[in-house]
């Protein structure tokens, strides 16, 4: 979980320390994750972007949803325009950081990795389907932030719109926190 993201640096909470940064430049060869000392020493992952390169500095123990998260945001980052033959717009980098960043500060370690669908005007949402219930977190290609949940035992949903990255209070009273 990460409290605060920023471009460069290191956030902090009482359960864990998380560090998410990511470089505008050409983007180096793609590594999981970096040699480390000790098996207690944080683990460096990294997610290539077409301009950027996002390196997560991940503490002990690693949450079970970060890789198949990283997988799929790798996956859906590399897809080319007309992907659906549609016309749709390959995701943008923005969206793809925004998502790795609301999900860091979202997700508990044991968290279940929610599914990742690229949308055709080029954002990412982010979906959690199961027991009656559907929440889904749609990041735009300019990384404005929008959520919907539904609740089917109950026959209610609740939307929210302009979440941002610095508050998402709303977004985690919505989710429940995964």
């Amino acid at each position: 979980m990460i409290s605060q993201a920023t471009t460069a640096g290191t956030a902090k909470n009482a359960a864990n320390v998380w560090g998410i940064s990511h470089v505008w430049q050409s983007p180096t060869l793609p590594t999981r994750r970096s040699q480390r000392r000790l098996l207690t020493d944080p683990i460096l992952a990294s997610l290539t972007l077409s301009a950027c390169e996002v390196k997560v500095l991940v503490p002990q123990p690693e949450p079970r949803w970060l890789y198949p998260v990283l997988d799929k945001l790798q996956h859906v980052s590399r897809l080319a325009e007309n992907w659906d033959s549609y016309g749709g717009q390959a995701p943008s980098d923005e969206s793809v950081y925004t998502a790795l960043a609301v999900l860091s500060r979202i997700l508990r370690d044991e968290s279940s990795a929610p599914a990742l669908v690229p949308l055709s005007e080029g954002g990412v949402q982010v979906e959690w389907h199961g027991d009656g219930e559907e929440l889904e977190i749609r990041i735009g290609a300019n990384g404005e932030i929008s959520a919907f949940r539904f609740d089917e035992r109950v026959g209610r949903g609740e939307e929210i719109d302009q979440v941002t990255l610095s508050d998402l209070s709303r977004l985690l009273a919505l989710t429940g926190n995964r």
